[in-house]
Order: structure tokens, then C-alpha cells, then sequence
């Protein structure tokens, strides 16, 4: 009986700590998404200053391939992994001209997802924000 008891307080807190893992690591991969995207928003604003325009010039260009990743981190002096490697999906987007914006995306093995996004422009707020289109972990 003592056994059985000592294995229930077990699993238990066991159970308690795996949540709590599990929020702390998110937490962690949203720090990694704001550092990333405030990264490349400087990155952003340097490439303009040489090129007169954001990178891509138009369109839009994702970390999903090895030679994507290649691409944004020569052209934007980052380092930047692709996808299967990184936590975040990243698009750098710059189809309409006063609304370039980065957009971190990422679905956990739960099913839920969310992304940051930050805006390039100088009028905008220079901090990334979430949306978890009530998925959580936007902490």
C-alpha cells in the first residue's frame, strides 16, 4: 500500500513538471522569435540604407529551404538556420511597399500554433508581437 502511494505522489509530480518544462521551454522559443525578428529588423533597415529597399525586393522569402536561409543571411548578414533545424519558421515579406514586415511561425508537437510578427517601417512599433490565435503560449 505504502508503494502504491509512494507511486501516485510520483507520477504526480512528475506530471507537474513536465507542464511546467513544457511552459518554460515555449517561453524560451518566444524569446528566441523576438531576438530573431528584432535581428532581422535591423538587418532590414541596414540592407535599405545600401540598397533602397528591403530584402526581398519584392515578394517574399522564407527559411523553409537550406538555400532560402543561404540567401537571407548573405544578403542580410545574418545567421539564420533553416527550418528543420530552427524552432521558427521565418518570412520575410516585402510585397507591399509601406507594409514589410518579418513573421516568426511555429507549431508545437500539441498542435498549437502561433506566430510573431514585426514591421520594418519606422512608424511602427519596433516590437514583435504575438498572435496564438488562442492556441496559448504567447508569454
Amino acid at each position: 500500500m505504502e508503494i502504491m502511494a509512494v507511486v501516485v505522489i510520483t507520477a504526480l509530480l512528475s506530471g507537474l513538471g513536465m507542464a511546467s518544462f513544457t511552459n518554460m521551454k515555449e517561453k524560451a522559443a518566444n524569446r528566441e522569435a523576438e531576438s530573431i525578428l528584432q535581428l532581422i529588423q535591423m538587418a532590414e533597415r541596414a540592407y535599405v540604407m545600401e540598397h533602397g529597399n528591403y530584402y526581398p525586393s519584392s515578394g517574399t522569402i522564407d527559411n523553409s529551404t537550406t538555400a532560402n536561409a543561404g540567401s537571407i543571411n548573405t544578403n542580410l548578414k545574418l545567421s539564420i538556420s533553416p527550418v528543420p533545424i530552427s524552432n521558427w519558421t521565418i518570412l520575410l515579406d516585402s510585397s507591399t511597399a509601406g507594409s514589410e514586415f518579418a513573421k516568426a511561425t511555429r507549431t508545437t508537437t500539441g498542435g498549437k500554433s502561433r506566430f510573431w510578427q514585426i514591421n520594418f517601417s519606422a512608424a511602427s512599433s519596433s516590437t514583435p508581437a504575438c498572435n496564438n490565435g488562442g492556441g496559448g503560449y504567447c508569454n
